[in-house]
């Protein structure tokens, strides 16, 4: 009887485990990609102006799209 009555507990915990690893990933992929743009720029021995202004557009489509998510997370 008490396993019967705990089984929405245990699924509304799954949900926000689930709801937690989703959030994890979107947060950490955005970061992961403007990390991974940032250390191949960095190990250039010469960057050009237009290697330098396509790495920050690069940046900049990242943050805004980890903006959009932390915005989404927090309405």
């Amino acid at each position: 009887m008490s396993g019967l009555a705990m089984r929405p507990v245990y699924r509304s915990y799954n949900q926000i485990q689930q709801f937690t690893s989703d959030v994890a990933h979107e947060l950490r992929t955005p970061l992961a990609a403007a990390r991974a743009t940032v250390e191949s720029v960095l190990q250039m021995p010469n960057v050009s102006e237009e290697e330098a202004r396509l790495t920050l557009q690069t940046m900049e489509r990242q943050n805004s799209r980890l903006s959009q998510i932390v915005q989404d997370l927090l309405i």
